[in-house]
């Protein structure tokens, strides 16, 4: 099987993770643990990151074709759900590719650009909201399947029904299947046929960090090479997401058949109370960046920060507080630093069986004993804690 995409350099602060592998790379690894055999990755690397991208790829058998680049791009993450800085930027490269073709080939955007690619069927995984347009004019095949992300979605089809787009595009073009992912929600699939939706499978931790990667390359044995149904090759193609975001390897998603996690499906959007200490500029940022991520995430999130603020009668913050943490279907608390008010309305919100979902760093555990003791999830992971809070609040 082809796989087109890059192979790049990833670093993130917390928590730590550094690799080179790449949606390219990442994909073929993925293809050759579910049982592909002769995988070839056309990608684009500099001379000096050969011997480093090959020692990260030759113990999965990859064939890698590398069109020579300039360098190699580096991807660095704060953490998981924070958008990358890419150094250096843009990538070039400086050879001509030649066209490609297949008979089943994944296509994952690259950065430093997509060579005419043909073959019977193609799944393109755009990969920036910038490619899920018009890297459609350099594929070529029978049957192609378009996999990309929500918001992939909306910038290129602004509010437009999802249906809509995709029965037209099914029908003006050589597209026949087309996969919506949405992150902790799960997916829709479109075809000819109809659209449907795929639950997701929940994890208490969660590496996003190449997860769509997974889910393409999944996908692609799944329906391009085992022709099961593309509602079918989805939800195995989310048992292996699962898999790789609850361990951060590859080699898990071989488990996918035996995976046995409940999904979970969407009964509502999710309403947050972001409950956690503003006083001193370290707080003031993990409050902002918490809401931030669930905001991107799709939750509507009450902030006694930005909703209720400080310059009150103490009486009346309290009230308005615990009114807005009533409205609310889960609680999301930053307890790092053990803030009195943020354990107190912990215990409010189990007084009322609203779930609650945690993230505090260097919490010890005897510190824990009555919250985790009463059903409250704990993480020290930023990335897991937002995703079990939306879920549990969903």
């Amino acid at each position: 099987m082809i796989i087109v995409g890059g192979v790049y350099s990833e670093y993130c602060h917390y928590p730590y993770w550094n690799q080179i592998f790449g949606s390219g790379g990442r994909g073929a690894a993925a293809l050759t643990r579910l049982g592909v055999h002769e995988v070839t990755l056309h990608t684009c690397l500099p001379d000096s990151s050969l011997v480093a991208a090959h020692a990260t790829l030759s113990p999965y058998g990859i064939d890698v074709q590398a069109l020579k680049s300039d360098f190699i791009n580096e991807f660095i993450y704060t953490h998981p759900l924070a958008d990358p800085s890419i150094q250096p930027f843009p990538a070039r490269r400086s050879e001509i590719p030649p066209a490609i073709s297949g008979d089943v080939v994944l296509v994952y955007g690259m950065l430093e650009g997509l060579p005419h690619i043909s073959g019977r069927r193609l799944i393109f995984d755009p990969q920036s909201e910038a490619e899920a347009q018009t890297a459609t004019d350099t594929l070529t095949a029978q049957e192609v399947a378009l996999v990309l992300n929500q918001k992939e979605f909306e910038l290129n089809y602004g509010d437009q029904d999802p249906q809509q787009v995709a029965q037209r595009l099914l029908k003006d073009s050589n597209i026949c299947t087309i996969v919506i992912k949405n992150g902790p929600y799960g997916c829709r699939v479109i075809d000819t046929t109809g659209s449907y939706y795929v639950p997701v499978f929940p994890t208490r931790s969660v590496f996003k960090i190449g997860s769509g990667d997974i889910f393409s390359a999944s996908f692609a044995k799944f329906w391009g090479i085992d022709n099961m149904s593309p509602v079918q090759a989805a939800q195995n193609a989310s048992k292996c997401t699962a898999l790789y975001c609850e361990t951060r390897s590859v080699d898990s998603i071989t488990l996918f058949g035996e995976y046995q996690s409940h999904p979970r499906e969407r009964r509502h959007t999710p309403r947050v109370y972001l409950a956690g200490p503003f006083f001193s500029l370290a707080q003031r940022f993990l409050v902002e960046e918490a809401r931030s991520a669930l905001i991107k995430l799709g939750a509507d999130v009450f902030s006694p920060l930005h909703e209720v603020g400080f310059d009150l009668p103490v009486e009346l913050i309290a009230k308005e507080d615990l009114r807005g943490l009533e409205s609310c279907s889960v609680v999301f608390a930053l307890i790092t630093d053990l803030d009195p008010g943020t354990i107190f309305e912990i215990g409010f919100a189990k007084a009322r069986n609203i779930p609650v979902v945690m993230f505090g760093e260097g919490v010890k555990e005897e510190h824990l004993t009555m919250l985790v003791g009463t059903g409250c999830i704990h993480s020290t992971d930023f990335c897991s804690s937002i995703y079990n809070a939306i879920w549990e609040g969903m």
